[in-house]
């Protein structure tokens, strides 16, 4: 059986058998607004486009496969961020009764893209068509990025900074998807801030930070002040 339908600037279909409650499915987005992405997965604050192809066997409530997709111009409107930049991805998904797993890349933050990649605990049911978070199973997702600090910095602060320098990140997200658990490091090089209230002035400034659970923890700091000479702390 064949279902296509087109909604704006976008186009679903699929085409799907079903035989002795064995179900073979194929389907195709392109360009699915989040607004229908939300009947599927209420529970994610997102904002964008979502195009996709996906493979999918076995039984109508527990199917497995493969998902391949894109996001166009995604937002997460979650309100811990402070600025919200517009990402573009790629991701790859295998797909089984007991979750995700998923890979791919973010572009939008900065210049170099986000890398991810992890297992949720999400899966699928064709019929009854439903998406399922398995709230007692662990999920895992691990992200890594380099380069210029103030794109990361502005996700979650918004007011003027003086401040520039590199980055690199290796966080580990874990555990409870509503509270996960934390683990990785960010490092900071190269860095310098002015405060412009003080005139004070640093340079030279790394800074090594970790997870630990449920917050990060600066490890060491260090940096070159114009009033104050070399500058080390830890937390």
């Amino acid at each position: 059986r064949d279902v296509n339908f087109n909604f704006g600037e976008g186009e679903f279909v699929a085409n799907f058998s079903i035989q002795d409650n064995q179900i073979s499915c194929k389907t195709k987005g392109t360009y699915i607004p989040s607004e229908l992405l939300s009947f599927v997965m209420p529970r994610v604050p997102i904002s964008g486009q979502i195009s996709f192809e996906t493979t999918l066997e076995g039984t109508p409530d527990q199917p497995h496969g493969h998902l391949s997709f894109q996001l166009h111009r995604f937002q997460m409107i979650e309100e811990a961020f402070a600025i919200k930049p517009f990402l573009d991805g790629a991701f790859e998904v295998d797909i089984d009764k007991t979750g995700m797993n998923i890979q791919g890349v973010l572009h939008g933050i900065d210049k170099k893209p986000v890398i991810a990649k992890g297992n949720l605990p999400i899966s699928l049911s064709i019929y009854p068509f439903k998406s399922t978070v398995h709230d007692e199973t662990p999920f895992i997702m691990h992200f890594e990025a380099d380069g210029d600090l103030i794109p990361y910095v502005r996700l979650f602060y918004k007011e003027p900074l003086n401040l520039s320098g590199q980055t690199k990140i290796a966080l580990t997200l874990s555990g409870d998807i509503q509270k996960p658990h934390i683990e990785g490091k960010i490092d900071l090089y190269n860095g310098a801030f002015e405060s412009l209230s003080t005139g004070a002035s640093y340079h030279n400034i790394n800074a090594h930070i970790e997870g630990d659970g449920s917050k990060l923890i600066l490890k060491n700091l260090s940096a070159y002040g114009n009033k104050q000479g070399t500058i080390e702390a830890s937390g």
